[in-house]
C-alpha cells in the first residue's frame, strides 16, 4: 500500500489518539487510487497531517484510539509551555455560555490540568446542586407545558422584532438580565480544565473515506480502547466507493447525536461493504476458529477473566434527530431523517462483542428512520451479498434490518449463519422489517447458524414490522409486512422468537380503528425451517401465527394483498409455538399457520407442510429417554407443540372475533403432515402421522443383477420394494470371428439376444497340417501350401496294401492328432518316432477317421517294447481298434 507524498514509508502503520491534543477538528481517514497502486491521506481539520501519525509499524493498520470526551494535558500546548517559562504567568480564558451550558465561543487554549474546573459566577455553579437540579428538572419539565410552549413561541417571535431586540442590548448590560437572557461570561483561571459543556463543543470525530473499490484495497481500521462521541455528527461516518475492515481490540464506544447513526454507513455515502471482526487478540496475533468459537461461547455463558480477555467490543449508539427521529446503532443516519438516505446495506459482522442501539424509529444494526437495512438482489435472490451479514460474535441489538416511519415501515433484508444474538426492536420486527402506522416493512431473513432471540414490540419476532393505526378517520387502512424467512441447519437453534404485533415468526399484524377500512390485511409469510434446524419458541402476538401469517381482516384479502401463509418444516423441530395474545379484535392465530382474521368469512391462503419432523417436545426420563403412557404413546411436555387459542387451530387457521373459524370464501387451507411427530390432541401424547404420497419404481433386472419393484413416498422419501430375480443370459449361436490355421489357434463367439454388450469367446484348436509325399524326401501341407523334408521323423497313415496315404497332423498341448478321411486305414510307426514326439511335447496320440476316433499314452506303448519296434493301430470302419506292437496284442490300451 502506497501513502501520500508526505515523508512516511510504504506499508507503514498510523496511530490516532482522539484525546490527543494535536487533535484539533474532525479527523477524516481517506484513500484515493494512486496510479497502479493508493495512497491515505490523514487530515485534521482538513489539514493533511498524514506523517504526524505514523506510528513506525509496517502494518497497514490505521489504529484509532483515544477518548475523545477527555483532553491530555496542556503541558503538550504552546500556551501552556509559555506559562510554564514563567510560573507567575498563566494563558487566560474565557469563556461566554447559554445558560444551559452550551458554549458560544471561548478564547485561550482548550487543554488544561485535569484537577482543576473553569470558575464561574456561583449563581451558575449549579451543577452538583440538588436545589439546582430540581429547578432544572422544572426547566425540562416545561418542554411538555402548553403554556411553556407559547412562551417560547413568543419568544422566538421577538427574534425578528426591533423593539425586541433594542430591549435585549439593554439588558445585557446587567448581570442579573444576563442570566435571564441565558448568557454568561466569564474569566476562568488557568491552567484550566474544560467543563463538559466546553468539552462538548469541541468533541472531534472520525470520517473514514475509501474511494478504491474491491476487497483487495480494502481500508483496514482497529478500534483499541477508542471513545467517541458526538452530540450533533456521527461519531465515526463510512463513505466512498470501497470497502472498510473494522478490527475490534479492547472495549470501544461510538456515541452520535441528531439522527447520526453510531457507526454511520448510509448508501447515499457509501458503496463498499463494512466488516466487523475481532480477528486478532489485543498483542495482535491471529485467533483461530476454534479460539473465536471459545470466545463467543464464553460471552454468551456470562464467563470473565481469561476466558474473554481478548474479546474486542463495541459499544454504538445513534442519536436523536428532528421529530425524535434517529439514526442506526450500526448503518443508516444522517442530520436528520429528511436529510438524505438513511437506508443502509453491505454490512458484516464477522465477530466480538457488540451492542447496537438506535434512536428514535432506527434499528440497532440497519436503517435509521426511514431506512431500509440491507437489500436483497431482484434479479438474483440468492445473491444476499448486500444484506446485513452476521456470522459470528455476540449480538446485542435494539432491532436488526429495516427502520420505521410514521408512513411506511421500511424493509430488512438480513443474513445470519452464526453467532448468539440478542435482538429487541421498539420499533418493528425484531429482525426483518420496520414499524408504521400505514405499511409495515417487509423482511427477508435466512438463518443458517447460530444461538438466536428475537422480539418485535412492533412486529415480529422474525420477519414482517407490524402496521396499527389509532386514527379512526383513517379510512385507507394498513398492512402488515410481509415475510420471507428461511432457517436451516443442524446449527441453528431459535430460542426465541416473540412478536407483539405479529407472528413469532413470520408476518407482521395489521390494526385499523376506522370503521370500513379499505385494507387492514396482516402480512404474508413464506417460510422454511429445514435440514435439523430448532424453533424452541415461537410467539406471535396481537393476533398473529405462532409461525405463518400476521392478524388482519378475513374478507378483503383478494390479490394481490391476499394474505397467505406457506410454511414448510421438514427434517427440523418446532418445540412450541403458539398465538401468544389476541388481536384488538379478539382473534387468535394459530399455532402454525395463518393469524387471526375478523369477520364472518376468509379469503386466505395457507399450504402448511410439515415432513420427517417433530412438533412439540416428549417428556423425558432422567435418563433422556422418551416417557411413555400407561397405553404406550409418548407423553408430551406441558404447553409445547402447536397450540390453538380460544378457537384457532393448533395447525391451520386462526379464528375470529367470535372464537370461531370463519367460512372458507374463496381460501385454501391445505395442511400434509407426513412421517412427523405431532400433539396427539389431548394435550398430553403424541402420535406420528403419515400422509403420504406413493409413486410407483421400478428398476428392471438385467442378465447379471436383480431388478427392484416398488413405491416412493414423494413427500418424505419413504421407499417399499421387492427384489426381482436376474433374467440370465440368452446366447445365441457361436460364430468363428478369428478361423485358426494349421499352427495358430482361432476365435469363435457369441452374444447375449438380450444385452449386445454382453459377449463370450472360446478358442478354436490349431488345424495342424495335412502333408502329402512328394516322393523326394518333402512333404508339403495341402491346407497352408508348407514344404517341409522328410529329416523330423514322423508316424504314417497307410492303407491295408501299406500304401502311404496322405493325413494331416496337429498338436493341441500334449495331444498329437492324425486324421484322414479314410473308412480304413492304420497309423503306424517305430518305438523310437514315439520316443522324439514325446520328446517334442507329445503325451497322448490320437488317431480320426470317418467314424472313428482312438488314442493311447505314449508312455502305456514304450512300456511294452525296448527298442524299435513298429506299432500299428488299425481303424476298420465302426469296429473297435486294434493296437498291435509288432505281432502282440495290445489293444487294451487303446482309449475312446
Amino acid at each position: 500500500m502506497a501513502v501520500s507524498t508526505a515523508a512516511v514509508p510504504a506499508s507503514a502503520g498510523y496511530t490516532i489518539d482522539m484525546s490527543d491534543a494535536k487533535i484539533t477538528g474532525d479527523v477524516e481517514i481517506r484513500q484515493d487510487a494512486d496510479g497502479s497502486g493508493t495512497k491515505i491521506t490523514i487530515s485534521v481539520d482538513g489539514q493533511d497531517k498524514t506523517k504526524d501519525f505514523s506510528d513506525g509499524k509496517e502494518d497497514d493498520k490505521i489504529t484509532i484510539t483515544g477518548d475523545n470526551t477527555v483532553t491530555k494535558s496542556a503541558a503538550t500546548t504552546t500556551a501552556a509551555a509559555d506559562a510554564a517559562k514563567d510560573d507567575t504567568k498563566a494563558p487566560e480564558t474565557t469563556v461566554t455560555e447559554n445558560k444551559d451550558g452550551t458554549v458560544i465561543s471561548y478564547t485561550g487554549e482548550l487543554d488544561a490540568q485535569p484537577d482543576q474546573e473553569v470558575s464561574r459566577p456561583d449563581s451558575q455553579n449549579d451543577q452538583n446542586d440538588p436545589e439546582a437540579d430540581q429547578k432544572n428538572q422544572g426547566d425540562q419539565a416545561d418542554q411538555n407545558d402548553p403554556e411553556a410552549d407559547q412562551k417560547n413561541q413568543n419568544d422566538q417571535k421577538n427574534q425578528s422584532d426591533p423593539e425586541a431586540d433594542q430591549s435585549g442590548q439593554k439588558n445585557q448590560n446587567k448581570d442579573s438580565e444576563d442570566a435571564d437572557a441565558g448568557i454568561m461570561t466569564y474569566e476562568a483561571p488557568a491552567p484550566t480544565t474544560l467543563t463538559s459543556a466546553v468539552a462538548a463543543a469541541v468533541r472531534n470525530v472520525i470520517k473514514i473515506i475509501n474511494n478504491v473499490a474491491g476487497a483487495e484495497n480494502a481500508l483496514n481500521i482497529t478500534l483499541d480502547n477508542a471513545k467517541i462521541e458526538s452530540d450533533s455528527d456521527a461519531a465515526m461516518k463510512i463513505s466512498g466507493e470501497g470497502d472498510v475492515n473494522i478490527e475490534l481490540n479492547h472495549s470501544n464506544v461510538l456515541t452520535s447525536g441528531n439522527a447520526h447513526a453510531g457507526l454511520e454507513k448510509s448508501d447515499g455515502d457509501s458503496k463498499g461493504r463494512l466488516t466487523i471482526r475481532d480477528d486478532l487478540r489485543n498483542d495482535g496475533t491471529k485467533k483461530d476458529d476454534e479460539e473465536k468459537k471459545a470466545e463467543e461461547d464464553a460471552v454468551a455463558a456470562g464467563k470473565t477473566g481469561d476466558a474473554v480477555k481478548d474479546v474486542g467490543s463495541l459499544t454504538a449508539t445513534g442519536g436523536n434527530g428532528v421529530g425524535d427521529y434517529g439514526g442506526a446503532g450500526i448503518g443508516g443516519g444522517n442530520k436528520a431523517y429528511y436529510s438524505g438516505d438513511l437506508s443502509t446495506s453491505s454490512i458484516v459482522i464477522n465477530g466480538g462483542k457488540i451492542t447496537a442501539t438506535g434512536g428514535g424509529s432506527a434499528a440497532g444494526i440497519g436503517g435509521g428512520a426511514g431506512g431500509n437495512g440491507g437489500k436483497v438482489n431482484r434479479k438474483d435472490p440468492d445473491d444476499r451479498s448486500q444484506t446485513i451479514t452476521i456470522n459470528g460474535g455476540n449480538i446485542e441489538a435494539t432491532g436488526i434490518g429495516g427502520g420505521s416511519l410514521y408512513n411506511r415501515g421500511h424493509d430488512g433484508a438480513v443474513t445470519i449463519n452464526g453467532g448468539h444474538i440478542q435482538s429487541k426492536a421498539e420499533y418493528g420486527a425484531g429482525i426483518g422489517g420496520g414499524w408504521s402506522d400505514d405499511y409495515g416493512g417487509d423482511g427477508d431473513v435466512l438463518i443458517t447458524g447460530g444461538v438466536i432471540e428475537a422480539e418485535g414490540l412492533r412486529g415480529a419476532g422474525i420477519g414482517g414490522g407490524g402496521a396499527d393505526n389509532d386514527d379512526t378517520g383513517n379510512y385507507d387502512g394498513c398492512l402488515g409486512g410481509d415475510a420471507k424467512v428461511e432457517i436451516r441447519g443442524k446449527n441453528t437453534i431459535i430460542k426465541k422468537a416473540v412478536g407483539h404485533l405479529g407472528a413469532g415468526i413470520g408476518g407482521g399484524s395489521a390494526f385499523v380503528a376506522a370503521p370500513g377500512s379499505l385494507l387492514y390485511d396482516g402480512g404474508s409469510a413464506e417460510i422454511e425451517i429445514t435440514d435439523g434446524a430448532t424453533v424452541q419458541e415461537a410467539v406471535g402476538g396481537n393476533g398473529a401465527a405462532g409461525i405463518g401469517s400476521g392478524a388482519g381482516d378475513g374478507y378483503h384479502s383478494y390479490a394481490p394483498d391476499k394474505t397467505y401463509a406457506h410454511v414448510t418444516i421438514k427434517n427440523a423441530t418446532v418445540e412450541s409455538a403458539k398465538s401468544g395474545s389476541p388481536s384488538r379484535y379478539n382473534t387468535y392465530g394459530a399455532g402454525i399457520g395463518g393469524g387471526g382474521t375478523k369477520g364472518d368469512y376468509w379469503n386466505g391462503e395457507n399450504v402448511i407442510t410439515i415432513i420427517n419432523s417433530v412438533i412439540g417436545r416428549f417428556q423425558l426420563d432422567q435418563n433422556g429417554n422418551r416417557q411413555k403412557d400407561e397405553n404406550g404413546n409418548y407423553l408430551l411436555e406441558d404447553g409445547t407443540g402447536a397450540l390453538g387459542n380460544n378457537g384457532s387451530e393448533g395447525i391451520g387457521r386462526g379464528a375470529n372475533e367470535r372464537g370461531e373459524l370463519s367460512e372458507i370464501l374463496d381460501g385454501k387451507n391445505d395442511v400434509i403432515i407426513d412421517n412427523s411427530w405431532v400433539p396427539n390432541g389431548d394435550g398430553d401424547t403424541m402420535k406420528q402421522e403419515f400422509n403420504h404420497k406413493w409413486s410407483d419404481t421400478e428398476t428392471l433386472p438385467t442378465c447379471t443383477e436383480a431388478g427392484e419393484k416398488g413405491k416412493v413416498c414423494s413427500r418424505c422419501g419413504m421407499e417399499t420394494t421387492e427384489k426381482i430375480p436376474a433374467l440370465g443370459h440368452d446366447w445365441g449361436a457361436w460364430t468363428v470371428t478369428t478361423p485358426a490355421t494349421c499352427t495358430k489357434e482361432g476365435v469363435e463367439t457369441r452374444i447375449c439376444n438380450r444385452d449386445p454388450s454382453h459377449v463370450e469367446t472360446r478358442t478354436i484348436p490349431t488345424t495342424g497340417h495335412n502333408w502329402v509325399d512328394n516322393g523326394n524326401g518333402t512333404h508339403t501341407c495341402t491346407n497352408c501350401g508348407a514344404t517341409e523334408a522328410f529329416g523330423a521323423l514322423e508316424l504314417r497313415v497307410v492303407d491295408a496294401e501299406g500304401m502311404n496315404k496322405s493325413f494331416t497332423v496337429s498338436q493341441n498341448g500334449t495331444l498329437r492328432t492324425y486324421t484322414g478321411a479314410y473308412d480304413t486305414a492304420t497309423l503306424t510307426g517305430d518305438l523310437n518316432t514315439l520316443r522324439y514326439l514325446q520328446d517334442h511335447g507329445a503325451q497322448t496320440i490320437q488317431f480320426v477317421t470317418n467314424g472313428q476316433t482312438s488314442s493311447f499314452d505314449i508312455n502305456d506303448l514304450l512300456a511294452q517294447g525296448s527298442g524299435s519296434e513298429v506299432f500299428y493301430l488299425t481303424h476298420r470302419g465302426t469296429e473297435e481298434p486294434t493296437l498291435l506292437l509288432v505281432e502282440a496284442d495290445h489293444s487294451e490300451l487303446v482309449k475312446d
